[in-house]
This record gives C-alpha cells, sequence and structure tokens, in this order.
C-alpha cells in the first residue's frame, strides 16, 4: 500500500510518501506567493498532483492522506482559512480522479497523539515537537528539517500506523516525570 500524506499551504506543502513498512520518503512544494490569486495556488496544485507527484511517487498512491484544514481556523484570517478550505478540497478532488478512491481528511490532534504520543500542545510547542520526533526517527535531519515537511510525515505515520499498528512509533511515548 502506497501513502501519500499532506500538510497543504500556499507557500509550502509539505509532502511524504511511501508504504508502511519503509522509511517514508518526504519533501516540499510551493503552490504559489502573496502575488498568486488563490486560483493560480488551486490549477498549481492540481497540475503538482495530477501530473508531477505520480512521476515523483512512481505510481498512483491507494491512500492519500489530508491534514484537516480547519480546526477552529488555527488563529487564520478569513482569507487564509478560505484558501486553506478552497486548497484541501481541490486537492481533495484531483486526487480523488487521480486514485479513485476517496482521501482521507486526518485531524491534526489525532496525528500527532499517534506520531508523538500527544493530541494537544501549549502554544507554539506542537510543531517543535513533530520536529523532534522527525529527527528521533530518522526520518529528517538538522539539513531537511522543515515544518511542513515534518507535519506530512506525522499525518504519513497516523495512516501507516493504522495499517500496521506494529510500527514503533504507533505506540505512545511515556511522560517524563
Amino acid at each position: 500500500m502506497l501513502i501519500l500524506a499532506l500538510d497543504l499551504s500556499k507557500s509550502s506543502t509539505g509532502f511524504a510518501y511511501g508504504r508502511p513498512d519503509e522509511v517514508p520518503r518526504s519533501g516540499s512544494v510551493q503552490f504559489g506567493t502573496a502575488q498568486h490569486t488563490d486560483a493560480d495556488v488551486g490549477a498549481k496544485a492540481i497540475v503538482w498532483l495530477s501530473k508531477d507527484m505520480p512521476i515523483i511517487l512512481g505510481g498512483v498512491p491507494d491512500v492519500v492522506a489530508i491534514e484537516a484544514a480547519w480546526e477552529g481556523n488555527g488563529g487564520h484570517s478569513a482569507q487564509t482559512s478560505a484558501l486553506l478550505l478552497g486548497l484541501q478540497f481541490t486537492v481533495a478532488a484531483a486526487a480523488l480522479l487521480r486514485t479513485k478512491r476517496q482521501p482521507e481528511l486526518i485531524k491534526v490532534g489525532d496525528a500527532r497523539r499517534t506520531f508523538t504520543g500527544r493530541a494537544g500542545y501549549a502554544k507554539g510547542e506542537a510543531k517543535p515537537a513533530v520536529q523532534r520526533r522527525c529527527l528521533e526517527v530518522g526520518w529528517l535531519d538538522l539539513e531537511t528539517l522543515q515544518a511542513d515537511r515534518a507535519d506530512a510525515l506525522c499525518v504519513w505515520a497516523h495512516i501507516a500506523a493504522r495499517t500496521n499498528p506494529e510500527l514503533a512509533f504507533h505506540q505512545p511515548r511515556k511522560a517524563r516525570a
């Protein structure tokens, strides 16, 4: 089973892919800048998912998992929230057309609980915790460490652990005394 996990954004969409029994590969892609319209961003996302991504993956994924864009809007402006929801809709539709399977929207807290052992963090602590975990398991190093890429790996780990509960990162870490 080939899993593609995405952390969508205009400026840096993180992606992670691989089979649950392999070390995932990852990267990031930019769909636009401040000068691009939402339609420009959506169009680039569709092209990337339908043409570029299958080349990178070496095939069509069996599962596409997208970090859900909406959990109380994350403090985003109305414009940013609209873009993220629109991008999520666009990518989900393109993924459905490409894979013939319904993409999964994954709550960030669920993915974090699977990968780090905790769903909730104090403000400003969640992304560093996910990045630390990526470094611990050897999926990223100091040169490749990037927040959106790490978030995509977190979503990938959630789906991989669901398909194979024996994976080490699936076990919640014990709280430190």
